[in-house]
């Protein structure tokens, strides 16, 4: 069905609004790949869990210098598939994340505050439970592997920080890779873990629920090629809104993947009702226990602008500054 794409968009002379994502242009010769890998993907009737996502999880192998990586269906199936092979009865975990965890996590839980300026989790190592769950906060990474005590499971929500250095994957680390991360596969994610024991578990767990289609797997694989790109060109809008919108923003520590961008604005309401018909934000994240007073602090201010490769970052800072 032939589709008026001028209508659609709103006609001549209309502006159209910035949305929060898109994902990273591919070239005609990457599409044709795709196109060409379909087809045989379709012939060999393997259409999850086969030759792409052993070949995806050999090269994110040599990324990270692992020796297990796991191709699941969604980051959060893998943050679930982890507390399952881990027996994992209380976790510990900050209220600042994405509501999904709710669906997975067990019914014990202790609540970390967050620390104001890089929105990372609180630890002090005294918490009550046997699992934390640590989320890098929109890929910003540190180590938690010296606070944590050896007592306790040490597991990683990297669910945007795949691209960052990562200097510890604790028991296991998990990425998500769905569309609005800056590594996709479309939909996915995967599981780290150097622990031989876990990641047989793992395996078994993620045969029977959890996998990846090929498809998604061989799209990983060219978005992987270009990742290079697509990261240097992230770090120089971050770079530019850094520089030229005028609110506090997010402290990095060790290392980020340049995932969602997020400023602190105590006039979020303004921002919001000014920019509306022009440019798609967000408000991540509500969070899951109400309370912690850093937590509160940061959820109730926050606004996060498209960021992605190719926005027009001048006019996100236009909008954001209200000029």
């Amino acid at each position: 069905m032939k589709r008026d794409l001028k209508n659609m968009l709103g006609g001549e002379g209309s502006m159209v609004k910035i949305p929060f994502f898109k994902p990273p242009p591919l070239e005609f010769d990457e599409i044709q790949y795709i196109e060409g890998l379909l087809e045989v993907i379709l012939d060999s009737g393997q259409l999850t869990n086969g030759q792409f996502c052993r070949e995806l999880e050999d090269m994110v192998k040599s990324i990270y210098n692992v020796k297990h990586v796991i191709t699941v269906s969604s980051g959060t199936a893998g943050l679930w598939l982890v507390l399952k092979a881990l027996k994992s009865k209380h976790v510990i975990m900050p209220s600042f994340t994405w509501k999904s965890l709710l669906e997975i996590i067990p019914e014990r839980v202790t609540w970390l505050d967050i620390d104001p300026d890089s929105w990372l989790p609180q630890v002090t190592g005294r918490e009550e439970g046997d699992t934390y769950i640590i989320n890098l906060t929109f890929g910003n990474v540190d180590d938690y592997s010296e606070v944590v005590p050896e007592d306790k499971f040490l597991v990683y929500d990297g669910a945007h920080a795949f691209g960052s250095a990562i200097p510890d994957i604790g028991n296991a680390t998990v990425f998500s890779l769905a569309a609005t991360k800056p590594f996709t596969t479309c939909e996915g994610g995967l599981i780290l873990t150097d622990d031989d024991q876990i990641a047989e578990k793992l395996v078994k767990l993620r045969d029977s629920c959890a996998r990846m289609s090929e498809i998604h797997a061989v799209i990983g694989q060219v978005f992987l090629g270009k990742l290079g790109n697509i990261l240097s060109q992230r770090a120089r809008i971050w770079d530019y809104y850094r520089r030229y919108i005028p609110y506090k923003h997010q402290k990095i520590l060790r290392s980020t993947s340049y995932s969602v961008y997020g400023f602190l604005a105590d006039n979020r309401e303004e921002i919001i009702e000014r920019v509306k018909d022009k440019m798609e934000v967000k408000t991540y994240y509500e969070p899951l226990y109400r309370g912690l007073p850093n937590t509160e602090y940061v959820a109730n201010r926050i606004i996060c602008i498209p960021s992605y490769v190719g926005v027009d970052m001048v006019e996100v800072v236009k909008l954001c500054r209200g000029r």
